[in-house]
């Protein structure tokens, strides 16, 4: 199955320059004003008739919107919450299965038709969650670019010297310029919520150290004791990821599995996990196993190895797509001229320069150790037919 993502980008229109409001009064009582003006929708106007959008209300105009679309057509449409803004939303859509036989949909015109026929619902009842949004992350409308500038020089996410000018022109432009990376998630968080409203701060350790972010979502996400030792100093040696391993295979072993290793050809750091199954194995005993493995990965491996693989391909924690794109324009896969643009075109359409096989092992040691690809050729193929 394709999936398209759409995401609602729910950040109102908001100036720049913030004009000053009179003491008590509702600094956004301008942009309600504008709203009223322009909505015909009822539940819209009386939603916006006091110059404020509760939690409740919010969900009226995302429910609103939800069904607009399903009667535009498109009632597979589903919604996402937000990680970034509490309540805002994202808006996924999957383009459907094609039937065996018939000729495949085309991503691209399957967009421009879902856009075609689901504007009008956005138009209808996506300003108003937008102007919700913008009250979220910046309740008094300070300037947002200065806001998004402090968030990104206290994080260390653009040089000392990015100024107001230059987050200007990336604004209009989408040139960062070349020693920054708007694609790490701290980045977008500076830039939609800036002071980090109905989120717990994060860690100004990421300033130092690339991955403080994911190792405090890792220690989080586990209760295992040597795991949280492992990922107690923000790094993991190759002895302590050995150490996991250890402990996963015990695990599996005393639940009756014997489990061997190979090296990952793509990632030799990183191991395969390898069980010989019984020839006669019944859909019941395969689930049983898949469970064990799953239970014993999550108890004793899983956020180590994630993060240990993690940072061997991506040491600086760099948008994944710039590292693929720049591995591959480097080993002579793709053009010096295919931009990260490209790339992401390339990765929604599936259209790729003539000579590109994605299937083949010169593009699979970009994507599976961007940062170390391996030598060719490989010790096992990944081109399988």
């Amino acid at each position: 199955m394709i999936r398209i993502f759409l995401v609602v980008t729910l950040a109102f229109t908001m100036t720049t320059a913030a004009t000053p409001s009179p003491t008590g009064q509702n600094p956004y009582a301008s942009d309600f004003t504008e709203l009223r003006s322009e909505s015909t929708n009822p539940v819209v106007l009386e939603i916006i008739a006091d110059d404020k959008i509760t939690d409740e209300e919010n969900e009226q105009l995302i429910a609103g919107m939800m069904t607009c679309i399903a009667d535009a057509g498109y009632p597979d449409a589903y919604t996402d919450p937000s990680d970034m803004i509490p309540g805002s939303i994202s808006l996924i859509w999957s383009l459907p299965e094609a039937t065996p036989g018939a000729t495949p949909v085309d991503p691209q015109t399957a967009f421009a038709a879902y856009d075609a026929a689901t504007t009008p619902c956005f138009t209808e009842w996506a300003r108003a969650m937008a102007l919700r949004d913008a009250i979220f992350v910046n309740p008094d409308k300070r300037n947002i670019y200065e806001l998004n500038l402090e968030c990104l020089h206290t994080y260390h996410l653009v040089p000392a010297d990015f100024t107001y000018t230059n987050i200007e022109h990336a604004a209009m432009t989408g040139d960062w310029g070349p020693d920054v990376f708007p694609g790490a998630p701290e980045f977008t968080l500076c830039l939609v919520n800036p002071l980090q409203i109905g989120l717990e701060p994060m860690p100004v350790a990421a300033a130092n150290n690339p991955y403080a972010i994911e190792f405090e979502a890792a220690r989080n996400a586990t209760s295992n004791e040597l795991q949280l030792q492992i990922l107690a100093d923000d790094q993991i040696t190759a002895k302590e990821y050995e150490l996991v391993v250890i402990a996963f295979l015990a695990c599996m072993e005393n639940e009756g599995y014997t489990i061997t290793l190979d090296p990952d050809p793509l990632n030799p750091a990183v191991p395969y996990y390898v069980w010989s199954m019984p020839v006669s194995l019944t859909d019941e005993q395969e689930d049983t196993y898949d469970d064990t493995f799953d239970a014993c990965s999550r108890e004793w491996k899983s956020e180590v190895e994630m993060l240990y693989g993690a940072i061997i391909a991506n040491p600086e924690n760099k948008p994944w797509d710039q590292m693929y794109r720049d591995c591959l324009v480097h080993t002579g896969v793709l053009p010096p001229d295919f931009t990260l643009e490209d790339f992401q075109n390339a990765e929604v359409s599936n259209s790729w320069p003539d000579g590109v096989d994605i299937f083949s092992d010169e593009f699979a040691v970009c994507i599976g150790n961007p940062a170390n690809p391996v030598e060719l050729p490989l010790a096992t193929s990944t081109n399988k037919p």
